[in-house]
């Protein structure tokens, strides 16, 4: 048996006052430490943690830690690692998860427990280990690059810890994990309030990537990411400054398209769903429908020209009108549906020819449908057609001849079995 347990790397901005009061107040990457009470490890300094209860997970325990430590809720977590060394813990095999968390230093409701305290953090990277200083705890930690092409490196001991348990590594690691982040997403602003000057930020930022910030590259990274709101504060003796604001974008949830699973054998529903894109990918049999509008001279057909962002056919003609049939809607619902949506024109004034199966492959896309064919005809001026243009890019009317061509450059999607009904339509 092993104890599971949870650590915790909280992060944060502390604020240095200058005594120049003409310079900005200093900036510095900071993380809560607490002095162990009891054994092991009495009176060292180790990162907030604790056991893991039988009902909750891992990430549940850190965030009720966090809660207890800062008073803070609904902050998010990042995983840093799974920390298993044999060793780690002299009474017993242990195994532990870090978790990142970054915390607006000004949003703590609480004073820190008496043995908890920020302590400002500084490193520097060598080629095979980093050195980390803590106020007046400095202590070195090895490195080893594993993998440079992805960038995976691991940590180890070298002298004596100056921490805890192996949090001298964790917090290392933690730090690099950081590092990382930082300069791949935007992870820095959940250090910030929600206004801040543009100087505090470039600030912190070349605090934790240790390097010095060229201010053309910096705007250029975050003009897009910034949104200045029209309040000022004033900072030691310069000018007042502009506030600023994160320009978060909304969380877009896609939701998929269920659709239903088909036996080609049969081509009858099996009772199963699956999402659309798992359908292509995965090549499995499901249902479509094919709407051909054709003038009531029959002379020519519509075509569509699909848009440049499909995963199937991209820019490529098309019949007038396609799509998937949803779970639990009907064949009819579909194609009066898709004509809407694709054509923006409403219509009952189609009918149904027959089903049949087609098998298309393009561009990764494995399409595998039992397809609805119906037929629509049509004035050429009768309807004016709004274009969905996620969907369609151009729609246009040819003639026999014209499709032939289009069929022969292999500008057109092989529905073979329907331009061949076309042929004997198409006057």
């Amino acid at each position: 048996m092993f104890d599971y347990t949870v650590d915790l790397l909280i992060f944060g901005i502390s604020n240095k006052e200058n005594i120049n009061i003409r310079e900005l107040s200093k900036k510095n990457l900071s993380v809560i430490l607490v002095k162990r009470d009891k054994e092991p490890f009495k009176d060292m300094l180790v990162l907030p943690g604790g056991y893991v209860n039988n009902n909750e997970t891992s990430e549940e325990a850190a965030k009720r830690i966090l809660e207890k430590e800062t008073g803070l809720k609904d902050i998010n977590l990042y995983l840093s690692g799974v920390n298993d060394g044999v060793k780690r813990d002299p009474r017993n095999r242990t195994i532990s998860v870090s978790y990142i968390a970054l915390v607006d230093v000004e949003r703590i409701n609480k004073k820190l427990k008496e043995n908890s305290k920020w302590y400002d953090i500084n490193y520097y990277i060598n080629d095979d280990s980093i050195d980390v200083k803590l106020d007046n705890i400095v202590f070195n930690v090895g490195r080893k690059i594993i993998d440079n092409k992805c960038g995976y490196e691991q940590y180890y001991q070298i002298n004596e810890s100056k921490l805890g348990f192996d949090h001298d590594i964790i917090l290392t690691k933690g730090i690099m994990d950081l590092r990382t982040k930082v300069q791949n997403t935007d992870i820095i602003f959940n250090l910030f309030p929600e206004r801040f000057t543009i100087g505090s930020l470039e600030q912190v930022y070349g605090d934790i990537l240790k390097e010095k910030v060229v201010n053309s590259a910096f705007r250029r990274t975050f003009t897009d990411k910034l949104e200045i709101t029209n309040e000022m504060v004033k900072t030691g003796g310069h000018r007042p400054s502009y506030l600023y604001k994160y320009k978060e974008k909304p969380i877009k949830i896609k939701m998929g398209e269920m659709i239903d699973i088909y036996n080609p054998d049969t081509m009858k529903k099996t009772g199963e769903i699956i999402d659309k894109s798992a359908a292509h990918r995965f090549g499995i049999w499901h249902s479509s429908i094919h709407l051909i509008i054709i003038n009531k001279n029959k002379t020519k057909v519509l075509f569509q020209k699909r848009s440049n962002n499909k995963d199937l056919y991209p820019n490529m003609w098309d019949i007038s009108v396609g799509g998937h049939i949803m779970s639990r809607e009907s064949d009819i619902d579909a194609v009066k549906r898709e004509l809407k949506e694709e054509l923006g024109i409403e219509s009952s004034d189609m009918e149904f020819v027959k089903k049949y199966k087609e098998e298309l492959n393009n561009n990764g896309v494995d399409s595998k449908e039992i397809v609805s064919l119906f037929i629509m005809y049509l004035d050429e001026e009768e309807r004016k057609f709004k274009l969905q243009k996620e969907e369609v890019s151009d729609i246009k009317w040819f003639t026999k001849i014209e499709m032939g061509k289009l069929i022969k450059d292999k500008k057109i999607i092989p529905h073979i079995e329907e331009y061949n009904l076309l042929k004997n339509i198409l006057n």
